[in-house]
């Protein structure tokens, strides 16, 4: 078995004397995309905050690419090999290229060398035209795009998103999953991604952690989550938050679950 991207053991979070986060064991593997989901409150925000170095644990043990990271020091230049995107694209108040092209100036890019790469993501993000823009003029959707390309410009060893479409409306949102889906793919970046969209779990992700009271409750494909609850908590979850959505794919013959999760638009 290849060496985990991130591997977590142990893993505690308190808020004074309330338990968050109780993770036993958790392992993302290269090029994998896993997604989280539960109800509000679970613990998933706080699992890609510890696992983007952003908040220290209470307790337990994170690797990254089998190296221990010690939160008692500066995890800047373990932050610099990964990417966490939130649902706020929190841009820079300047142009679009500028935007995309700060995070390579900060990490000592050549100056030469910034524009061709700026510039191949904002085509690959069909944003080029966009490119002398000030963000305060973009829709929603064309700012994330902007996040986005933001993100891929630095080649990334893991890309971490906390329900970055959430704000948007749902053909701009199906049109974002789309390109970040082939991206994904395309780059074969290793991701762990938070939402509460069943859709986005079934169309994007590799496995599937179903995070109910800080702990994982199932940890499995996402045909395997929603049409066969490890639980009756998991089952409950799944009924309450997706019943409309998952009777539609009840639907369909178990075999057409992945044909279908990869080619819908």
């Amino acid at each position: 078995m290849s060496e985990a991207i991130y591997e977590v053991t142990g893993l505690c979070v308190r808020y004074g004397p309330d338990v968050v986060l109780d993770i036993s064991a958790l392992r993302v593997n290269p090029g994998e995309i896993l997604a989280l989901i539960g109800p509000n409150g679970a613990g998933k925000s706080t699992l890609l905050r510890v696992l983007g170095l952003l908040q220290r644990p209470t307790s337990g043990e994170v690797h990254f690419k089998g190296a221990g990271i010690d939160f008692r020091r500066s995890t800047l230049p373990w932050r610099r090999r990964m990417v966490t995107i939130f649902q706020e694209p929190l841009l820079c108040s300047t142009t679009v290229f500028r935007n995309v092209a700060l995070g390579l100036k900060l990490r000592g890019v050549a100056r030469q060398a910034i524009p061709a790469r700026v510039q191949a993501w904002l085509r690959r993000l069909d944003i080029l035209t966009l490119a002398d823009r000030h963000v305060k003029t973009l829709s929603g959707g064309e700012a994330q795009r902007v996040n986005l390309a933001r993100a891929f410009v630095l080649e990334p060893e893991a890309f971490l998103l906390d329900e970055p479409f959430t704000s948007l409306d749902p053909p701009t949102r199906g049109d974002l999953v789309r390109d970040l889906h082939q991206l994904l793919r395309e780059t074969g970046v290793t991701t762990v991604f938070v939402t509460h969209d069943f859709t986005e779990a079934m169309r994007l992700a590799d496995r599937v952690a179903v995070i109910l009271g800080g702990r994982i409750a199932q940890l499995d494909t996402p045909e395997r989550v929603f049409s066969a609850p490890a639980t009756d908590a998991v089952a409950a979850f799944v009924r309450h938050e997706a019943q409309p959505w998952l009777e539609s794919y009840r639907r369909l013959p178990s075999q057409s679950w992945r044909a279908m999760r990869i080619s819908q638009p």
